[in-house]
């Protein structure tokens, strides 16, 4: 029964940490298939309670690469070449040459990372769930557990000063957590406010700002001994803000709310930017030149201290959910399904850093142990040769979803799709071309007996069966889709019989 309830805990801690997580980089994880969607409720339940899970040990990732979880915050050291990236599934990335190259490091708390901050080539610090803090001072080679007084999620973290000796952490439930010894030891601030805190910036040790839900913002201009709460946002989440000087600052938030105050936040000025998407983030390079990014998949540049913003195409339109510039020029960016940027030229272009497609993988089969194929939405096929290391496209003549592969030997194969749509290949996959199957509905799985006797199942109960190979003839309609997927089973079965 213990054990029973501490489960239970555990899945009510997750599913507020992901609340509050999915509020801060806007959902962006939803099922895409028609055939996936259920109510928006359940899909939030299913993600929350998933969430926080770690990898099952035995498996790698091999598409995308380094990994493809959700990353949430990037930061580099001073060096610009040291820098981390954390995310869910307790994930960090490290790179020792400006973002190039990554590779994954072991975190010892089981809980999703929302934030890093990078002293220098050595140390850094994350926080996550849970109270998870951790902190290294080796470059990431061992990551510790740091101790705090707090029982609840953190979401942001800060360090300013020369030394980076004064830092502050912000969480659920109004929580501000304050260091002045180079995050040894944490004292918690009186906040005023129960509304999650999501981030957190400081210009000096005096003046520091946090944002989060309900609209709030929170400054303070005495080391955090009073904040002052303001709502430039009306309400509207406020997602990030940014310093440009001691006095000058921008924040933005949800329904394209952009503010800016030059009095540290005792009054704002809303900053029309023509747009309702939501900004996730903001940063300042310098007290100029700034960087917003919205759910839209757009980058959004000012080069006169906020008062206007420009709006640049990211190609894919990716959900961007954190910036990170080491100078004017050189910034990296962080977002969903592992997605990992680079600017030198200030945010106007950006290169991508992790490798491998970002489109739904709906099934893989191998031939042998080194060659395999996979197919996916939008058309997509990529062929393997060395055992799934390396994937390569080729070329389907189509742009629907294909939603399952099959081959009966090492040559000769099919895929299935949307809309009736039915592949071949006599060459292991290196080129297909269609069939005719005389039927627009979805197509979800395949399995052939023979070279040439073969049966596809799909949408609505529908059960299809060639004697050709090519052709799908002998279409039978069953009353639901239940019958279809237990008359799969059976097939499978069967057919396994036969090759015996």
């Amino acid at each position: 029964m213990n054990t029973d309830k501490h489960r239970r805990d555990n899945r009510e801690e997750k599913a507020s940490f992901s609340s509050s997580v999915l509020i801060r980089v806007h959902l962006w994880w939803k099922f895409r298939s028609l055939r996936l969607r259920v109510s928006a409720v359940i899909i939030f339940l299913l993600a929350c309670s998933t969430f926080a899970q770690r990898s099952s040990q035995g498996w790698t990732w091999q598409n995308p690469l380094p990994q493809g979880n959700p990353l949430y915050s990037i930061h580099f050291a001073p060096d610009k070449e040291t820098g981390f990236a954390v995310g869910s599934d307790a994930t960090i990335l490290k790179t020792t040459d400006g973002g190039f190259s990554w590779k994954r490091q072991f975190s010892p708390a089981e809980a999703p990372l929302s934030s890093v901050f990078v002293r220098d080539k050595n140390n850094a610090f994350v926080v996550g769930a849970r109270s998870t803090l951790l902190a290294t001072v080796n470059g990431g080679k061992d990551w510790k557990q740091v101790a705090v007084d707090a029982r609840d999620h953190f979401y942001g973290i800060k360090f300013i000063g020369t030394a980076f000796r004064t830092g502050w952490i912000v969480g659920s439930y109004g929580r501000i957590l304050k260091t002045t010894d180079g995050g040894t030891t944490w004292k918690t601030q009186i906040s005023g406010t129960q509304e999650q805190l999501l981030n957190v910036d400081a210009f000096d040790d005096t003046h520091t700002v946090a944002v989060g839900l309900g609209g709030v913002v929170l400054t303070t201009d005495n080391g955090g001994e009073s904040w002052k709460q303001s709502d430039p946002c009306k309400g509207a989440v406020v997602s990030d803000a940014a310093y440009l000087s001691q006095t000058t600052m921008v924040a933005a938030g949800f329904g394209g709310c952009v503010a800016r105050s030059d009095d540290a936040g005792l009054t704002w000025s809303r900053i029309s930017i023509f747009s309702r998407a939501d900004i996730l983030s903001v940063t300042f390079s310098d007290a100029t030149s700034g960087s917003m990014t919205d759910a839209n998949g757009m980058i959004w540049l000012t080069g006169d201290s906020g008062r206007s913003w420009l709006p640049f195409n990211v190609r894919t339109n990716p959900k961007l959910v954190a910036v990170h510039y080491g100078d004017k020029f050189t910034g990296w960016a962080v977002g969903e399904n592992g997605l990992i940027l680079r600017t030198d030229d200030g945010g106007f272009s950006w290169q991508r850093l992790s490798e491998g497609g970002r489109e739904d993988v709906n099934d893989i089969a191998f031939l042998n142990d080194e060659i395999g194929v996979a197919v996916g939405s939008r058309g997509k096929i990529w062929l393997t040769n060395n055992a799934g290391r390396e994937w390569l496209p080729a070329f389907s003549e189509t742009n629907v979803n294909l939603n399952a592969v099959f081959f009966i030997d090492g040559q000769k194969g099919w895929v299935v799709g949307d809309g009736g749509t039915v592949l071949r290949t006599n060459n292991g996959g290196a080129s297909w071309g269609a069939g005719i199957s005389n039927l627009t509905a979805d197509l979800v799985a395949v399995n052939f007996v023979s070279d040439k006797v073969g049966f596809a199942v799909g949408s609505n109960g529908m059960i299809t069966r060639t004697s050709s190979g090519r052709s799908v003839l002998g279409t039978a309609q069953f009353g639901n889709a239940c019958l279809a997927g237990r008359y799969q089973v059976f097939l499978a079965k069967r057919m396994d019989r036969c090759r015996r």
